[in-house]
């Protein structure tokens, strides 16, 4: 969806930009259905463990998020 050349989908292309998409450890650790101090330790590893991947992807795209190949 376009606005007067200006794109509505949300592109993240980092991981900072994960964090930042949900705004808090809070409501990323209710997305994938962990504790804040879990999202907490994956912030400091710098590191989102694979098995988190899907509900990562469905979350994302519930905030506008475009699925990635």
């Amino acid at each position: 969806v376009s606005q007067g050349g200006m794109s509505n989908i949300l592109h993240i292309t980092d991981l900072p930009g994960v964090f930042a998409l949900f705004g808090s450890n809070v409501k990323l650790a209710e997305a994938l259905n962990v504790g804040p101090s879990t999202v907490s330790e994956m912030k400091r590893r710098n590191s989102i463990p694979v098995e988190y991947w899907p509900a990562l992807v469905e979350a994302a795209k519930s905030k506008g998020v475009p699925e990635q190949s």
